[in-house]
């Protein structure tokens, strides 16, 4: 083989080996301007950003600037926008865009809206802080636990070349119980064991986000109780009046479903018949829903 054909070959053989790397791994790293992003190389040669680093982005002229602009980017869900107002000890932590996706899913929540913004300067000009209300979208799921309708919002802000919010300093206060009352959660336990409710979860197309279904016997026996029930089950239901979830403590496994939270907003209906047990239930958006049936 000649020296020519053979250097040919060699970096034919070394380009292969680099098209393999590319090939199985699909994942590279651009720096451009001190911004890091991974990268995924597709068949059609497009490239797709994931897990990017987002620029930290220059700082408003006054604090209801950083305030107003960033709960306009989350009314908006425009992540980038509101991730680059964050002040720089809370881009130590939150780097990237799915990062910030997930912070302020479980911080904030969906925001809808928010009330007129009250601003207080503080030392020296250098820091404020801004009160407001929020309307939120309320749900519930074992990642982010409850999302309440609405909360109290104290937003730190900081002077740091440009005014930027310190969500690590600001603290959100929610608003679990709007118009909910315990009158309302007994009536809402009483409905769902004389309705077919406690035979959903069973069902494959049953809920399973929100109950959790501690003593599967215990929903089982519930179901079978509430289908052979009489032409007017009220009859038969007895519950009493609803208690702490503290004070039940075979509720201590649901802060691994729900969030060190739980104890905050859930209650527990004690249910006398058919059966003997204790109804978990949360308060989501405008209604009380069963999430647990535990042992008494």
């Amino acid at each position: 083989m000649s020296r020519s054909n053979a250097a040919r070959d060699g970096l034919a053989l070394l380009g292969g080996l680099a098209f393999g790397v590319v090939a199985v791994f699909g994942v590279g790293w651009v720096r451009e301007q001190n911004r890091a992003e991974a990268i995924v190389f597709t068949p059609d040669d497009r490239v797709v950003s994931i897990g990017a680093t987002a620029d930290l982005g220059p700082g408003v002229p006054t604090p209801l600037d950083a305030i107003d602009r960033f709960l306009l980017a989350e009314i908006d869900d425009n992540a980038e926008d509101s991730l680059a107002l964050l002040a720089p000890t809370d881009r130590q932590t939150i780097r990237t865009i799915n990062s910030w996706e997930r912070t302020r899913r479980n911080r904030i929540g969906r925001l809808v809206s928010f009330s007129p913004i009250e601003l207080e300067i503080a030392d020296s000009g250098r820091t404020a802080i801004a009160t407001t209300t929020l309307e939120l979208v309320p749900s519930l799921d074992p990642i982010n636990g409850l999302t309440p309708p609405s909360a109290s919002a104290e937003w730190h802000l900081v002077d740091d070349e440009g005014w930027r919010v310190d969500l690590g300093a600001s603290v959100i206060t929610p608003d679990y119980l709007v118009a909910l009352t315990a009158a309302d959660a007994e009536a809402a336990a009483r409905a769902w064991m004389a309705g077919d409710a406690a035979c959903a979860p069973l069902d494959a197309a049953g809920d399973r986000a929100t109950f959790r279904s501690s003593v599967p016997a215990l929903t089982e026996a519930l179901c079978s109780s509430s289908s052979s029930s009489s032409a007017s089950p009220n009859s038969d239901i007895v519950v009493g009046p609803p208690i702490e979830l503290s004070s039940v403590k075979a509720a201590e496994g649901l802060t691994a479903s729900f969030g060190s939270s739980i104890p905050d907003w859930a209650v527990v209906v004690p249910l006398y018949a058919p059966l003997a047990a204790d109804l978990v239930l949360a308060p989501v958006g405008d209604q009380w829903i069963v999430i647990d049936v535990l042992e008494r």
